[in-house]
């Protein structure tokens, strides 16, 4: 190996190790663009000499994204919400699956088949097989592209992940450019080529691949779908008063929704911080759901100072951006600590954002809700309400739980079962 090689191959190893950590902390989008500055170099220090392995080493990448994104998809939704990113929307809308299956699977299965491909022609040494990898890389191209125009354009947000995978696409393309660069012929002559072991090895891997990711994810949905508890009652009970709204609420889903899900929370509050994301992926699940936030700020000083903030960022349309940042970095009752937070990392305009907290407005909106929230039975947070509607004859309803709880109201709802509440309200 020549000194350039090995010096990548070690660089890449450390930015691997440092995306491992970055990973171990929860910090999912270091860890992802580490991740992928790790593929790149790898992938560089491997181009001139093979570059069937810089291909492998790309595609291994991408079996690394899509296979997180396919396996722990609770987990990766919860990392990529609030900020610049939004999983949940991405993977929740039209794109986000084919055919019932997520596209996640379908990224997994190709790039375990383009792995396998590349491996088996970088150790044949086969002129064939730059076929399977220009064909594979003009694939990856065309359908990132497309995908990131559609989430740029039509969804409006992007998934965190799947940018690794269109980055991935990238270094795939450059590998596949260098290798067709030492062969001579057309780039897809003798892909199909009963000699090309590049291939008929990537064929079976990729189906193997997808085989599992869809087996695992079709059995999941079966399983959340099926598993509704012997009595739908055991986990609600009618709310002691209607949910009170003014309908200024921070809101996700579609504005015409008729489901209502409120979210009573304390960004102070760890078990809200750990729901946040698996509530708003269930909700996102149903077309016919909305989430609103309600705060109910009573651990400490702290509290009320973070729902002030994220008042004042609802104002100029970045709660779910502050919301984020709030949970991951509990509050203090140092308003310097929450300016910066709400200022510096959330972006929000310093001069609307002061006046804002100086209104006394701010201040009576956030008692008012926590009242609101006593008034329906709220004792602790995070406290779900729904209200479904002539499905629970127009009544609010508490959760008795938490996400697994809401999913299990809401399916029994979409499978049009009527709620039975008894009680007076």
């Amino acid at each position: 190996m020549r000194k350039a090689e090995i010096g990548a191959a070690v660089c890449a190893g450390i930015l691997l190790a440092l995306a491992v950590k970055f990973a171990l902390g929860g910090d999912a989008e270091n860890a992802m663009f580490t991740g992928l500055a790790a593929a790149c170099v790898g992938a560089a220090g491997a181009l001139n000499r093979a570059p069937m392995l810089s291909g492998m080493i790309a595609s291994l990448g991408g079996v690394t994204f899509a296979g997180y994104l396919s396996f722990f998809h609770d987990t990766a939704m919860g990392q990529c919400t609030g900020g610049r990113w939004d999983c949940i929307r991405v993977t929740g809308s039209d794109m986000g699956q084919i055919g019932g299956i997520p596209t996640a699977v379908f990224a997994f299965g190709f790039y375990t088949a383009m792995t396998a491909g590349c491996f088996s022609g970088w150790r044949s040494k086969s002129e064939m097989a730059v076929s399977t990898l220009t064909t594979g890389a003009a694939l990856a191209a065309v359908t990132s592209a497309f995908m990131a125009y559609q989430s740029k354009v039509v969804i409006g947000a992007w998934c965190l992940f799947c940018v690794g995978l269109y980055g991935i696409a990238g270094i795939l393309a450059i590998s596949a450019i260098a290798a067709k660069r030492r062969r001579e012929g057309a780039a897809f002559e003798g892909i199909f080529n009963s000699e090309n072991r590049a291939t008929w090895s990537a064929f079976p891997a990729g189906f193997v691949a997808f085989a599992v990711g869809a087996a695992m994810n079709t059995t999941s949905a079966t399983t959340a779908a099926t598993s509704a508890p012997a009595n739908l009652s055991d986990i609600y009970e009618p709310a002691i008063a209607p949910v009170a709204l003014s309908g200024n609420e921070p809101a996700l889903g579609r504005f015409t929704a008729e489901w209502q899900v409120v979210d009573f929370a304390d960004f102070n509050c760890g078990h809200c911080a750990q729901d946040a994301g698996p509530t708003q992926e269930v909700v996102n699940r149903f077309d016919n759901a909305k989430l609103i936030h309600k705060n109910y700020a009573f651990v400490n000083e702290g509290s009320i100072l973070a729902a002030e903030a994220a008042t004042c960022a609802a104002k100029q349309n970045r709660f779910w951006e502050i919301s984020e940042i709030l949970f991951t970095n509990a509050p203090t009752s140092d308003r310097s600590a929450v300016d910066f937070i709400a200022v510096t990392m959330a972006g929000l305009d310093s001069d609307l954002y002061n006046e804002c907290m100086a209104d006394p407005a701010t201040s009576a909106s956030v008692t008012t809700e926590r009242e609101a929230g006593s008034a329906s039975g709220v004792q602790g947070t995070p406290t779900l309400f729904v209200n479904l509607g002539a499905q629970s004859q127009d009544s609010w309803i508490r959760v008795l739980g938490g996400p697994e709880e809401l999913e299990q109201i809401l399916i029994a709802a979409e499978n049009g079962e009527v709620l039975d509440v008894a009680q007076e309200q």
